[in-house]
């Protein structure tokens, strides 16, 4: 069942740096294990929050990707992919990640004690190749097994959680049965459940297998194989950079909770690729989507058509109180970030804002000389602040000075400054006054001043007009 709190698709939005993803872990463990998001909340408790958080995705039980314009609809849900075997060039229809995440998610199940999840690859490995080395035979193919009784019958591989059996001289449609890979795991567990499994004839002749030639061991009671999972997670990051429609495809309704599995209101799809006896695909209601998006990318209302119905959107603003009280010498960097935005929301708008996870280094405790705080501060403006103004300004040079102040600083304060005479070799003393487009420059040395960063927040000299740092 759905939490009422937790949204089943939801997408955190903001401008960069704000902790969009570092939040999404969060997120992710919201819905996966409370408890332990609640007992390790403090920021001194991180690096349990996300072992905790790569354990899960071991199990399978969190799905991470990133989207971008090369990704696809065969990359999300299905398609085919070309492969070489000796030579030849094959197709065979591959799974995308959510698929897999439904899938299994279907199952309910995640590997605890991993091997029989290992041995059916194997063997998943194992017919695929079987398949492709007898497509010319007389349509008599799969590989062979046995039963209790020394029965042969042959097994055939499907792209659902199935395997298919059919008796060892045919293939027919109409002889054919189908091994749910939930019956194995329970089957290989002595069926703890007590209730009757279908195809039980089958189930052994397959484990037989496994073991003899998959390196399954014996269940051992004391080692579980596997523990029930009733809730799965994808993070999809960056979700606005990829072609939303392009990649979900008719998921783009699926996803949406009145149409999941089990609600009234519940739709399916038959996938392009699918085979004729698979089932209709449909996305099960413990599968949860959690987005990332950048509103600096793109604008959030282009993607309010394709999204904003079927995802909750929380925004992730820039945190200033997290950097409140902490200073680089008299630089409270609270106060340094919280005015920069003041101007970049009057100018641009709040979706191009700076996040807070740009100053956040610099609260590091083995960060204790002064100096050395001073020196990554300056780097950090070098190499990710300014640059990140000219793209958002498209390098107006003069709208990213007021946005440093720079314009009611002292010369040599001034981050940029405009030149206000060029080399008059260059036109001529006559021309060179004549000339309105003058070009800008970075003063390297400003970069070096404290006074140059406190002057972002107040003003402590007001140059003449048009002065140039000496």
């Amino acid at each position: 069942m759905q939490a009422s709190s937790v949204p089943l698709n939801q997408i955190l939005f903001g401008p960069p740096g704000t902790g969009k993803t570092y939040h999404s872990i969060n997120a992710a463990l919201e819905i996966l294990d409370p408890d332990f998001l609640r007992d390790h909340g403090e920021p001194e408790q991180r690096s349990a929050l996300k072992k905790r958080f790569e354990t899960l995705m071991k199990a399978g039980q969190i799905v991470f990707c990133t989207f971008h314009q090369s990704f696809s609809y065969e990359d999300f849900i299905q398609g085919i992919r070309a492969e070489t075997q000796d030579g030849q060039l094959t197709y065979s229809v591959h799974n995308g990640v959510f698929k897999q995440l439904c899938d299994r998610a279907r199952i309910g199940v995640i590997a605890q004690n991993d091997v029989l999840d290992k041995a059916i690859h194997q063997l998943k490995k194992t017919l695929a190749e079987l398949e492709l080395a007898d497509a010319d035979t007389d349509g008599v193919y799969g590989l062979e097994m046995r039963t209790r009784t020394g029965k042969a019958f042959r097994v055939r591989p499907s792209r659902d959680h199935t395997l298919l059996v059919f008796p060892s001289n045919s293939t027919s449609p109409k002889t054919q049965a189908r091994i749910m890979l939930k019956d194995l795991r329970d089957f290989y567990a002595q069926n703890p459940t007590g209730r009757l499994i279908a195809g039980e004839t089958y189930l052994w002749g397959v484990l037989d297998y496994l073991k003899r030639h998959c390196h399954l061991p014996v269940y051992d009671p004391k080692l579980p194989a596997q523990k029930a999972a009733d809730k799965f997670v994808m993070i999809i990051d960056e979700i606005n950079r990829g072609n939303v429609s392009r990649i979900f495809g008719e998921l783009i309704t699926l996803i949406e909770p009145s149409k999941r599995e089990g609600a009234d209101e519940a739709l399916s799809a038959e996938l392009p690729y699918a085979d004729e006896d698979e089932p209709r695909f449909s996305v099960p209601s413990n599968v949860y989507l959690i987005g990332t998006m950048n509103t600096a990318d793109r604008s959030l209302a282009g993607m309010d058509i394709a999204l904003r119905r079927r995802f909750v959107f929380k925004e992730m603003p820039p945190n200033t109180a997290l950097l409140s009280g902490h200073r680089v010498g008299d630089i409270d960097l609270g106060d340094l970030l919280s005015i920069m935005n003041q101007r970049i929301e009057a100018l641009l708008g709040r979706e191009h804002c700076l996040g807070h996870a740009y100053f956040m280094p610099l609260l590091d405790p083995d960060l204790s000389d002064s100096e050395a705080r001073f020196k990554l501060l300056s780097i950090v403006f070098q190499n990710q602040i300014l640059p990140l103004l000219q793209e958002y300004f498209f390098e107006d040079w003069q709208r990213i000075q007021w946005v440093l102040n720079d314009h009611r600083k002292p010369n040599a304060d001034r981050f940029v400054y405009q030149v206000t005479r060029l080399n008059t070799d260059l036109f001529g003393a006559q021309i060179d006054q004549a000339l309105d487009n003058r070009p800008w420059r970075i003063n390297e040395d400003a970069f070096t001043r404290h006074s140059a960063f406190a002057g972002i927040i107040e003003v402590r000299q007001v140059a003449p007009e048009g002065a140039t740092p000496s």
